[in-house]
Formats: C-alpha cells, structure tokens, sequence
C-alpha cells in the first residue's frame, strides 16, 4: 500500500493521466505513467499449476493488474511482496480492485468488466465508497477532473483495451472468488 500518500504526490499523479490518456499512443509502456491492466493478459491458472506452492508462504511479484498477487493468495501465500514501476497501478489493484474484491459480491465484481456508461459509474461508485480515504481522494478526483470529458467517467478509463479473458484468473469461479474474499 503507498505509505502515507500525501496531497502533494496524489496531485502529481492526477496531473500526469492527461498527458497520456488522449494521447493516440496511449498504450501499455513499463514507464512511471501509463496505461494499467485491468485484468491479467497472462494465463496465470495454466502457470500456477506447474508450481508447488506447498513449499512457499512468500512471494515477489509484480503489481500491474493485481491478479497475479490475489491468485497468490488463492494458492495459499501469506506475504506478498509487489513491484510496479506505474505509479497508477496501485491505485488501480491495490485501491480500487482489492477494494471491489472485498466489499462486491461475485455477480457484482464479474460486472465491473462488461458493463458501460451509467451501471458501471454506479458500481465503481459503490466500491470508491468503500476504499481506504487515500485511494478514495485519488479517484474521487479523477472522476471529478473527467467529467467534463464524459458524463460517466470509469476507473477502467485508464485502461488501453478491455478485452482480456477472465479465464486466466483462478478468482474468476465463483467459489475461488468467495474463498478470496475471506482470505
């Protein structure tokens, strides 16, 4: 989680989304400003079979989407570590989506990758609500700013492309899902 974000940082990130976000190259780059994962493009649930987790309770993973780091989880590790050099990433997975994962039910949190415009506005709304205050004000914020650009403006706006299968999370069944909350 960032430690202690203060409105100095959070303004800096915020000011940085529009230099690329219209931009026509807006795209994911491994820089400190881009385009974040919603989803994992990586099939986690294939890789994870070839490892014996029994032998581990820690891991070193990369942020990005934050998938990689709840499928750990799933598989029964007690610490994670993760890195991302996209500052936006942690708003994204460790703000938005973890929050969405905790307070959301299943139907709910599948939702929040398929629907559009007004219902999608409301979900998201009801997970912001819901989230840890610095994480809040930063969204908050951004759906402030991009409101005069779009009547709904979406979390998911930072995303380059919507079209990953949910098939590469294990969390994405209903009952892996219910076992994620807990854990």
């Amino acid at each position: 989680m960032i430690a202690n974000i203060n409105n100095e940082q959070r303004q800096k990130d915020l000011e940085q989304i529009p230099k690329f976000i219209n931009d026509s190259d807006f795209e994911y780059k491994f820089q400190e400003y881009s385009a974040i994962y919603y989803l994992t493009n990586e099939k986690l649930s294939n890789l994870y079979n070839e490892i014996n987790f029994t032998k581990y309770k820690t891991a070193l993973t990369v942020l990005s989407s934050g998938d990689q780091a709840f499928n750990l989880v799933l598989e029964g590790l007690e610490k994670i570590d993760t890195f991302d050099c996209n500052r936006l990433a942690e708003y994204y997975a460790l703000g938005f989506k973890k929050t969405a994962i905790q307070c959301l039910d299943y139907k709910d949190f599948t939702n929040l990758f398929y629907l559009r415009q007004k219902k999608l506005y409301d979900l998201e709304s009801e997970v912001i609500k819901h989230m840890p205050e610095e994480y809040k004000l930063f969204w908050k914020e951004y759906r402030e700013e991009y409101r005069q650009y779009y009547p709904y403006p979406s979390v998911l706006g930072l995303a380059k492309e919507h079209n990953f299968p949910n098939g590469n999370n294990i969390y994405f069944s209903k009952e892996s899902y219910k076992y994620l909350q807990k854990r």
